[in-house]
Protein backbone atom coordinates (compact mmCIF):
# COMPACT_ATOMS: atom_id res chain seq x y z
CA UNK A 1 0.00 0.00 0.00
CA UNK A 2 2.75 2.46 0.51
CA UNK A 3 4.07 1.75 -2.39
CA UNK A 4 1.43 2.87 -4.39
CA UNK A 5 0.96 5.52 -2.42
CA UNK A 6 3.90 6.84 -3.64
CA UNK A 7 3.67 5.31 -7.06
CA UNK A 8 0.35 8.15 -6.89
CA UNK A 9 2.25 10.62 -5.49
CA UNK A 10 4.68 10.72 -8.07
CA UNK A 11 2.80 10.88 -10.41
CA UNK A 12 0.64 13.75 -9.51
CA UNK A 13 3.61 15.50 -8.95
CA UNK A 14 6.30 15.27 -11.35
CA UNK A 15 5.82 15.61 -15.27
CA UNK A 16 6.28 11.81 -16.60
CA UNK A 17 8.09 12.96 -19.61
CA UNK A 18 10.78 15.29 -18.34
CA UNK A 19 10.56 14.54 -14.89
CA UNK A 20 9.85 18.04 -13.93
CA UNK A 21 7.35 18.88 -11.35
CA UNK A 22 3.51 18.67 -12.52
CA UNK A 23 0.95 21.40 -13.37
CA UNK A 24 -0.60 19.99 -10.65
CA UNK A 25 2.37 20.45 -7.95
CA UNK A 26 2.51 24.57 -9.14
CA UNK A 27 -1.42 24.70 -8.46
CA UNK A 28 -0.60 23.64 -5.22
CA UNK A 29 2.58 25.19 -4.65
CA UNK A 30 1.05 28.51 -5.43
CA UNK A 31 -1.88 27.68 -2.71
CA UNK A 32 0.32 27.43 0.13
CA UNK A 33 2.79 30.03 -0.64
CA UNK A 34 2.39 33.81 0.80
CA UNK A 35 4.50 35.54 -1.45
CA UNK A 36 5.87 34.33 -5.00
CA UNK A 37 6.62 35.09 -8.29
CA UNK A 38 5.83 32.98 -11.61
CA UNK A 39 7.09 33.07 -14.76
CA UNK A 40 5.60 30.78 -17.61
CA UNK A 41 7.46 29.81 -20.45
CA UNK A 42 6.87 28.52 -24.17
CA UNK A 43 8.86 27.46 -26.78
CA UNK A 44 7.97 29.79 -30.29
CA UNK A 45 7.10 27.57 -33.40
CA UNK A 46 7.25 23.95 -31.12
CA UNK A 47 4.71 22.74 -33.55
CA UNK A 48 7.26 22.86 -36.58
CA UNK A 49 9.18 20.70 -34.60
CA UNK A 50 7.00 17.80 -34.26
CA UNK A 51 5.76 18.53 -38.31
CA UNK A 52 9.40 18.38 -39.14
CA UNK A 53 10.92 15.46 -37.18
CA UNK A 54 8.24 13.57 -35.54
CA UNK A 55 6.40 13.73 -32.01
CA UNK A 56 9.88 11.19 -30.81
CA UNK A 57 11.91 14.10 -31.59
CA UNK A 58 9.83 16.51 -29.88
CA UNK A 59 10.00 14.57 -26.77
CA UNK A 60 13.97 14.65 -27.41
CA UNK A 61 13.60 18.79 -27.46
CA UNK A 62 11.28 18.55 -24.77
CA UNK A 63 13.99 16.71 -22.18
CA UNK A 64 16.70 18.64 -23.79
CA UNK A 65 14.38 22.21 -22.50
CA UNK A 66 14.25 20.58 -19.51
CA UNK A 67 18.03 19.76 -18.81
CA UNK A 68 18.90 23.39 -20.12
CA UNK A 69 16.31 24.48 -17.59
CA UNK A 70 18.20 22.69 -14.42
CA UNK A 71 20.88 23.75 -15.64
CA UNK A 72 20.44 27.06 -16.00
CA UNK A 73 18.82 27.69 -12.69
CA UNK A 74 20.78 25.10 -10.42
CA UNK A 75 22.39 27.99 -8.28
CA UNK A 76 18.41 29.31 -7.65
CA UNK A 77 15.81 28.53 -5.24
CA UNK A 78 13.56 27.99 -8.14
CA UNK A 79 10.99 25.24 -8.51
CA UNK A 80 10.76 23.92 -12.44
CA UNK A 81 7.58 22.71 -13.91
CA UNK A 82 6.48 21.32 -17.38
CA UNK A 83 2.47 22.47 -17.66
CA UNK A 84 1.48 20.41 -20.75
CA UNK A 85 3.01 20.48 -24.68
CA UNK A 86 5.74 22.99 -24.74
CA UNK A 87 5.07 24.96 -21.70
CA UNK A 88 6.86 25.01 -18.66
CA UNK A 89 6.76 27.06 -15.14
CA UNK A 90 9.26 28.77 -12.70
CA UNK A 91 8.36 29.35 -9.37
CA UNK A 92 10.11 31.58 -6.81
CA UNK A 93 8.81 31.25 -3.16
CA UNK A 94 10.85 34.68 -1.95
CA UNK A 95 8.06 36.93 -3.69
CA UNK A 96 9.51 39.80 -2.53
CA UNK A 97 12.73 39.31 -5.42
CA UNK A 98 10.76 40.33 -8.14
CA UNK A 99 13.76 42.40 -9.97
CA UNK A 100 15.80 39.31 -9.82
CA UNK A 101 13.53 37.18 -10.79
CA UNK A 102 12.80 38.96 -13.71
CA UNK A 103 16.42 38.79 -14.99
CA UNK A 104 17.34 35.49 -14.60
CA UNK A 105 14.11 34.62 -16.47
CA UNK A 106 15.71 37.49 -19.07
CA UNK A 107 19.05 36.00 -19.04
CA UNK A 108 17.48 32.77 -19.55
CA UNK A 109 15.28 33.08 -22.68
CA UNK A 110 18.16 35.08 -24.69
CA UNK A 111 20.84 32.51 -23.00
CA UNK A 112 17.65 29.87 -24.63
CA UNK A 113 17.53 31.95 -28.38
CA UNK A 114 21.52 32.01 -29.13
CA UNK A 115 21.93 28.13 -28.29
CA UNK A 116 21.75 25.44 -30.85
CA UNK A 117 20.46 21.98 -29.80
CA UNK A 118 20.70 18.53 -31.54
CA UNK A 119 17.39 16.36 -32.06
CA UNK A 120 18.01 12.86 -33.75
CA UNK A 121 20.93 14.33 -35.33
CA UNK A 122 19.27 17.54 -36.86
CA UNK A 123 20.62 20.76 -35.31
CA UNK A 124 17.85 23.30 -34.06
CA UNK A 125 17.71 26.55 -33.41
CA UNK A 126 15.10 27.76 -31.16
CA UNK A 127 13.71 30.57 -29.28
CA UNK A 128 11.64 30.94 -26.41
CA UNK A 129 8.71 33.93 -24.76
CA UNK A 130 8.17 33.99 -20.94
CA UNK A 131 5.06 35.91 -19.02
CA UNK A 132 5.82 36.76 -15.31
CA UNK A 133 3.43 37.53 -12.76
CA UNK A 134 3.27 37.15 -8.88
CA UNK A 135 1.15 36.54 -5.67
CA UNK A 136 -0.04 40.05 -6.11
CA UNK A 137 -2.42 38.89 -8.98
CA UNK A 138 -5.90 37.25 -7.67
CA UNK A 139 -4.93 34.39 -10.63
CA UNK A 140 -1.52 34.20 -11.10
CA UNK A 141 -1.51 31.49 -13.70
CA UNK A 142 -4.09 33.35 -16.27
CA UNK A 143 -1.80 36.59 -15.67
CA UNK A 144 1.08 35.05 -16.45
CA UNK A 145 -0.41 33.37 -19.41
CA UNK A 146 -1.35 36.76 -20.65
CA UNK A 147 1.51 38.10 -20.51
CA UNK A 148 3.62 35.25 -21.86
CA UNK A 149 0.75 35.95 -25.13
CA UNK A 150 1.88 39.88 -25.18
CA UNK A 151 5.00 39.12 -25.15
CA UNK A 152 4.72 36.41 -27.88
CA UNK A 153 2.62 39.32 -29.87
CA UNK A 154 4.71 42.22 -29.01
CA UNK A 155 7.55 40.15 -29.86
CA UNK A 156 9.43 41.08 -27.15
CA UNK A 157 9.75 37.55 -25.73
CA UNK A 158 9.60 38.71 -21.88
CA UNK A 159 6.85 40.44 -20.48
CA UNK A 160 5.27 40.81 -16.85
CA UNK A 161 1.94 41.31 -16.15
CA UNK A 162 0.25 44.57 -15.88
CA UNK A 163 -3.83 45.61 -15.19
CA UNK A 164 -2.81 48.01 -18.30
CA UNK A 165 -1.74 45.62 -21.03
CA UNK A 166 -3.60 46.60 -24.19
CA UNK A 167 -3.94 42.78 -24.73
CA UNK A 168 -6.23 42.76 -22.06
CA UNK A 169 -8.76 45.36 -23.43
CA UNK A 170 -8.68 43.17 -26.40
CA UNK A 171 -10.22 40.00 -24.31
CA UNK A 172 -12.49 42.20 -22.85
CA UNK A 173 -13.35 43.28 -26.69
CA UNK A 174 -13.51 39.80 -27.93
CA UNK A 175 -15.57 38.35 -24.62
CA UNK A 176 -18.14 41.47 -25.54
CA UNK A 177 -18.60 41.30 -29.54
CA UNK A 178 -18.56 37.37 -28.84
CA UNK A 179 -21.52 37.63 -26.56
CA UNK A 180 -22.99 40.31 -29.09
CA UNK A 181 -22.62 37.64 -31.88
CA UNK A 182 -24.40 34.89 -30.04
CA UNK A 183 -27.30 36.78 -29.46
CA UNK A 184 -26.51 37.46 -33.21
CA UNK A 185 -27.44 33.77 -33.96
CA UNK A 186 -30.38 33.39 -30.97
CA UNK A 187 -32.32 36.21 -31.52
CA UNK A 188 -32.11 36.60 -35.05
CA UNK A 189 -29.78 39.83 -35.60
CA UNK A 190 -28.05 38.87 -38.98
CA UNK A 191 -29.08 41.29 -41.69
CA UNK A 192 -28.20 41.11 -45.43
CA UNK A 193 -27.41 44.14 -46.89
CA UNK A 194 -26.83 44.77 -50.67
CA UNK A 195 -24.52 46.52 -52.95
CA UNK A 196 -25.51 47.27 -56.66
CA UNK A 197 -23.26 46.56 -58.92
CA UNK A 198 -23.10 47.89 -62.55
CA UNK A 199 -22.72 47.27 -66.05
CA UNK A 200 -20.07 49.82 -67.31
CA UNK A 201 -20.95 49.40 -71.15
CA UNK A 202 -24.95 49.82 -69.76
CA UNK A 203 -24.82 51.65 -67.19
CA UNK A 204 -27.71 49.88 -65.78
CA UNK A 205 -27.68 48.14 -62.15
CA UNK A 206 -27.15 43.99 -62.96
CA UNK A 207 -26.15 42.39 -59.75
CA UNK A 208 -25.63 42.88 -56.30
CA UNK A 209 -23.43 41.69 -53.47
CA UNK A 210 -24.73 40.57 -50.30
CA UNK A 211 -22.29 41.93 -47.05
CA UNK A 212 -23.19 40.40 -43.51
CA UNK A 213 -24.43 42.86 -40.92
CA UNK A 214 -25.69 42.25 -37.60
CA UNK A 215 -28.35 45.02 -36.38
CA UNK A 216 -29.12 44.45 -32.53
CA UNK A 217 -32.51 45.14 -30.38
CA UNK A 218 -31.12 48.92 -30.20
CA UNK A 219 -30.45 49.28 -34.10
CA UNK A 220 -26.48 49.22 -33.17
CA UNK A 221 -25.23 48.09 -36.59
CA UNK A 222 -22.25 46.35 -36.65
CA UNK A 223 -19.95 45.84 -39.69
CA UNK A 224 -18.03 42.92 -40.45
CA UNK A 225 -14.85 44.07 -39.44
CA UNK A 226 -16.30 44.39 -36.07
CA UNK A 227 -16.85 41.02 -35.53
CA UNK A 228 -16.14 38.20 -38.46
CA UNK A 229 -12.58 37.59 -37.30
CA UNK A 230 -13.71 36.94 -33.54
CA UNK A 231 -16.68 34.88 -35.27
CA UNK A 232 -13.83 32.41 -36.34
CA UNK A 233 -12.31 32.35 -33.74
CA UNK A 234 -14.56 31.67 -31.03
CA UNK A 235 -16.16 29.12 -33.47
CA UNK A 236 -19.70 30.92 -34.18
CA UNK A 237 -18.84 31.45 -37.67
CA UNK A 238 -19.99 28.39 -39.39
CA UNK A 239 -23.80 29.40 -38.03
CA UNK A 240 -23.52 33.29 -39.10
CA UNK A 241 -22.43 32.31 -42.52
CA UNK A 242 -25.47 29.52 -42.92
CA UNK A 243 -27.81 32.03 -41.96
CA UNK A 244 -26.64 34.75 -43.78
CA UNK A 245 -26.68 32.61 -47.28
CA UNK A 246 -29.56 31.74 -46.54
CA UNK A 247 -31.42 35.11 -45.82
CA UNK A 248 -29.54 36.13 -48.92
CA UNK A 249 -30.80 33.92 -51.24
CA UNK A 250 -34.27 34.23 -49.84
CA UNK A 251 -34.50 37.57 -50.31
CA UNK A 252 -33.29 37.29 -54.07
CA UNK A 253 -35.40 34.73 -54.75
CA UNK A 254 -38.09 36.88 -55.83
CA UNK A 255 -36.46 38.39 -58.25
CA UNK A 256 -34.25 37.92 -61.59
CA UNK A 257 -30.91 39.70 -60.36
CA UNK A 258 -28.07 38.16 -59.88
CA UNK A 259 -26.15 37.72 -56.68
CA UNK A 260 -22.88 37.73 -55.17
CA UNK A 261 -22.46 35.57 -51.84
CA UNK A 262 -18.62 35.91 -50.08
CA UNK A 263 -17.38 32.49 -49.39
CA UNK A 264 -14.96 32.48 -46.63
CA UNK A 265 -12.07 29.01 -46.31
CA UNK A 266 -13.89 27.83 -43.39
CA UNK A 267 -17.49 27.37 -45.71
CA UNK A 268 -15.29 25.73 -48.21
CA UNK A 269 -13.57 23.38 -46.09
CA UNK A 270 -17.44 23.04 -44.52
CA UNK A 271 -18.30 19.16 -44.77
CA UNK A 272 -21.93 19.64 -45.78
CA UNK A 273 -21.47 23.18 -47.63
CA UNK A 274 -22.44 21.48 -51.53
CA UNK A 275 -25.89 19.73 -49.54
CA UNK A 276 -26.61 23.01 -47.79
CA UNK A 277 -26.11 24.78 -51.72
CA UNK A 278 -28.01 22.07 -53.40
CA UNK A 279 -31.25 22.25 -50.55
CA UNK A 280 -31.31 26.02 -51.48
CA UNK A 281 -31.26 25.12 -55.35
CA UNK A 282 -34.45 22.88 -54.79
CA UNK A 283 -36.04 24.89 -52.58
CA UNK A 284 -35.43 28.41 -54.54
CA UNK A 285 -34.56 27.40 -57.72
CA UNK A 286 -31.60 30.28 -57.96
CA UNK A 287 -28.11 28.71 -58.63
CA UNK A 288 -27.80 30.01 -61.90
CA UNK A 289 -28.21 33.42 -60.65
CA UNK A 290 -25.63 33.06 -57.61
CA UNK A 291 -22.20 34.18 -57.77
CA UNK A 292 -19.35 32.84 -54.76
CA UNK A 293 -16.48 35.22 -54.36
CA UNK A 294 -13.19 33.64 -53.31
CA UNK A 295 -11.02 36.02 -52.16
CA UNK A 296 -7.55 35.57 -53.91
CA UNK A 297 -5.66 34.99 -50.41
CA UNK A 298 -7.66 32.21 -49.48
CA UNK A 299 -8.38 30.89 -53.49
CA UNK A 300 -4.87 30.36 -53.89
CA UNK A 301 -3.35 29.33 -50.68
CA UNK A 302 -4.63 25.88 -51.62
CA UNK A 303 -5.52 25.43 -55.31
CA UNK A 304 -6.34 21.97 -55.66
CA UNK A 305 -8.84 22.12 -52.26
CA UNK A 306 -10.22 25.63 -54.32
CA UNK A 307 -10.37 24.20 -58.10
CA UNK A 308 -11.96 20.60 -56.96
CA UNK A 309 -14.93 23.42 -54.85
CA UNK A 310 -15.28 25.55 -58.02
CA UNK A 311 -16.15 22.63 -60.07
CA UNK A 312 -18.61 21.34 -58.13
CA UNK A 313 -20.69 24.81 -57.71
CA UNK A 314 -20.37 25.28 -61.39
CA UNK A 315 -21.83 21.73 -61.75
CA UNK A 316 -24.78 22.94 -59.53
CA UNK A 317 -25.31 26.26 -62.35
CA UNK A 318 -23.67 28.84 -60.31
CA UNK A 319 -21.20 30.94 -60.71
CA UNK A 320 -17.56 32.10 -59.30
CA UNK A 321 -15.68 35.19 -58.58
CA UNK A 322 -12.20 35.91 -57.06
CA UNK A 323 -12.16 38.66 -55.12
CA UNK A 324 -9.56 41.12 -54.03
CA UNK A 325 -7.93 39.91 -57.11
CA UNK A 326 -4.49 42.52 -56.89
CA UNK A 327 -4.04 42.65 -53.29
CA UNK A 328 -1.03 40.58 -53.16
CA UNK A 329 0.89 38.32 -55.27
CA UNK A 330 -1.32 37.95 -57.77
CA UNK A 331 -1.02 34.00 -59.37
CA UNK A 332 -2.15 34.60 -63.04
CA UNK A 333 -0.81 31.07 -63.39
CA UNK A 334 -2.68 29.40 -60.98
CA UNK A 335 -5.96 31.62 -62.38
CA UNK A 336 -5.71 29.72 -65.64
CA UNK A 337 -6.46 26.39 -63.82
CA UNK A 338 -9.47 27.38 -62.12
CA UNK A 339 -13.13 27.84 -64.16
CA UNK A 340 -13.89 31.23 -63.18
CA UNK A 341 -16.26 33.65 -64.37
CA UNK A 342 -15.13 37.23 -62.79
CA UNK A 343 -12.47 38.69 -61.15
CA UNK A 344 -13.41 41.73 -58.98
CA UNK A 345 -10.01 44.06 -58.56
CA UNK A 346 -8.75 45.08 -55.12
CA UNK A 347 -9.89 48.57 -54.28
CA UNK A 348 -6.59 49.43 -53.24
CA UNK A 349 -5.96 49.38 -56.80
CA UNK A 350 -9.03 51.10 -57.94
CA UNK A 351 -9.10 53.96 -55.02
CA UNK A 352 -5.70 54.97 -56.32
CA UNK A 353 -5.66 54.63 -59.61
CA UNK A 354 -5.67 58.17 -60.74
CA UNK A 355 -2.63 59.32 -58.90
CA UNK A 356 -0.62 56.46 -58.77
CA UNK A 357 0.93 54.76 -62.58
CA UNK A 358 1.72 51.64 -60.62
CA UNK A 359 -1.99 51.20 -60.17
CA UNK A 360 -3.03 51.97 -63.36
CA UNK A 361 -0.61 50.14 -65.34
CA UNK A 362 -1.83 46.33 -62.64
CA UNK A 363 -5.40 47.04 -63.38
CA UNK A 364 -4.52 47.58 -67.15
CA UNK A 365 -2.73 43.80 -66.87
CA UNK A 366 -5.42 42.07 -65.32
CA UNK A 367 -8.25 43.11 -67.35
CA UNK A 368 -6.01 42.66 -70.57
CA UNK A 369 -5.21 38.78 -69.22
CA UNK A 370 -8.81 38.54 -68.03
CA UNK A 371 -10.47 39.65 -71.09
CA UNK A 372 -8.02 36.87 -73.06
CA UNK A 373 -9.29 33.96 -70.94
CA UNK A 374 -12.87 34.88 -71.07
CA UNK A 375 -13.26 36.61 -67.54
CA UNK A 376 -15.08 39.31 -66.71
CA UNK A 377 -13.58 42.06 -64.73
CA UNK A 378 -15.61 44.07 -61.33
CA UNK A 379 -13.87 47.02 -59.85
CA UNK A 380 -14.40 47.54 -56.40
CA UNK A 381 -14.27 50.81 -54.42
CA UNK A 382 -15.45 53.33 -57.25
CA UNK A 383 -16.21 56.35 -55.20
CA UNK A 384 -16.65 58.90 -57.77
CA UNK A 385 -17.33 59.86 -61.51
CA UNK A 386 -13.21 60.23 -62.20
CA UNK A 387 -12.55 57.14 -60.77
CA UNK A 388 -15.80 55.43 -62.73
CA UNK A 389 -14.20 57.04 -66.35
CA UNK A 390 -10.95 55.88 -65.91
CA UNK A 391 -11.59 52.32 -65.25
CA UNK A 392 -14.40 52.46 -67.99
CA UNK A 393 -11.65 53.73 -70.36
CA UNK A 394 -9.42 50.94 -69.38
CA UNK A 395 -12.15 48.38 -70.30
CA UNK A 396 -13.48 47.24 -67.00
CA UNK A 397 -16.70 45.59 -67.37
CA UNK A 398 -18.26 46.57 -63.92
CA UNK A 399 -18.11 48.83 -61.52
CA UNK A 400 -18.90 48.68 -57.78
CA UNK A 401 -18.75 50.87 -55.08
CA UNK A 402 -20.69 54.18 -53.25
CA UNK A 403 -20.30 55.95 -56.59
CA UNK A 404 -22.73 53.18 -57.26
CA UNK A 405 -24.59 52.81 -54.66
CA UNK A 406 -23.95 52.21 -51.14
CA UNK A 407 -24.98 48.82 -49.38
CA UNK A 408 -28.17 48.61 -48.24
CA UNK A 409 -31.28 45.94 -46.99
CA UNK A 410 -32.95 44.91 -49.64
CA UNK A 411 -35.89 47.33 -49.28
CA UNK A 412 -33.95 50.72 -50.16
CA UNK A 413 -33.02 49.27 -53.45
CA UNK A 414 -35.31 49.99 -56.53
CA UNK A 415 -35.11 46.57 -57.56
CA UNK A 416 -35.78 45.77 -61.29
CA UNK A 417 -36.31 42.83 -62.85
CA UNK A 418 -33.08 42.44 -65.18
CA UNK A 419 -31.07 39.82 -67.44
CA UNK A 420 -30.74 36.61 -65.11
CA UNK A 421 -27.06 36.18 -66.66
CA UNK A 422 -26.00 39.28 -66.73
Amino acid sequence: MAELISQLNQRANYDNLTRLLSRQRLIYDIEHAASFNLAILDIDRFKEVNNFLGMNAGDDFLRSTATLLRQFFAHQPYAIYRLNGDEFAIFDSRGDEVEEFEMHIQAFVERFGNREQTVKGETITASISAGIASSRHSSPIVAATTALKYAKLKHTKVATFQEDLPILKEYQQNLKTTRVIRKAITQDWITPHFQPIQDVRTGRVCKYEALMRISDAEGTLYLPAEFLAVSKRSGNYKELSASMIRKSVACFSATELALSINLAIEDIEESDILDTLATLQRQYNVMDRLIFEITEQEGFSSPERIKAFIDQVKRLGARVAIDDFGSGYSNFETLIHLDIDFLKIDGSLIKNILTDPHAEVIVETIVDFARRLGIKTIAEFVSDEAIYRKIASLGVDFAQGYYIGKPAPLINHRINSLDRRT
